[in-house]
């Protein structure tokens, strides 16, 4: 026999993994099966504790800050206004103290809109949705003026855990913010007795979905 020869009868073709795997008996090939569901579910259980991490812990270490994880997304744009879709986590302007700098209007003047330094409206930090500003002082004023006289129609959706016996209903109660004794800042809430600022919202159930 020649070099050749030899060289072929020992020649060993490559195969990949999961081929070899499809040799091996029954099984082997189910421990694999079982072994690349378990890693998948670990991946999962690990991706999700990260982002809970991420989400939530990191942004309470500064009570009432923003989140460095929040995002916003400019949806509309011409010389005299914005419209920004603002993310949750994320505050529409500065809060009391440097810990609070961070927001909305911030970021804004951070990527080239100097001149955005203050918002007619508002969102609570936690609520995502869209946010006008005016580009310019005229702007501004006329904003201000629309919201001022109720002008302008806001609606939200909300997930809410529980279901109301009615389909729809209204609340025309006053609210203002307020912070109770523990809490790490005021919230807007419903006040009784007519203190506060009017506030009437129209509600109507979307859907009633189980948890399950």
């Amino acid at each position: 026999r020649n070099k050749n020869d030899i060289t072929q009868k020992f020649r060993v073709t490559p195969l990949s993994f999961s081929g070899w795997m499809a040799r091996t008996p029954f099984r082997s090939t189910l421990s694999l099966q079982r072994w690349r569901a378990g890693s998948e579910v670990l991946c999962r259980s690990v991706l999700l504790v990260l982002f809970f991490l991420l989400q939530h812990l990191a942004p309470a270490l500064v009570p009432g800050a923003s989140s460095p994880l929040a995002s916003w997304t400019i949806r509309y744009e011409d010389p005299h206004v914005l419209v920004v879709d603002k993310g949750s986590g994320l505050l529409t302007v500065p809060g009391i103290g440097p810990e609070k700098a961070d927001c909305m209007l911030s970021r804004l003047r951070d990527v080239g809109y100097p001149e955005v330094t203050h918002a007619p409206h508002r969102l609570d930090r936690d609520t995502s949705g869209l946010v006008v500003v005016g580009r310019t002082p005229a702007a501004h004023r006329a904003l201000c003026c629309q919201f001022e006289a109720r002008e302008v129609t806001k609606h939200y959706e909300a997930l809410v855990l529980g279901w109301p016996a009615a389909d729809e209903g209204e609340v025309d109660q006053p609210i203002a913010k307020v912070q109770f004794e523990g809490e790490s800042h005021a919230r807007m809430r419903i006040l009784q007795g007519g203190k506060g600022r009017p506030s009437l919202t129209r509600w109507r159930g979307l859907d009633r979905s189980p948890l399950a």
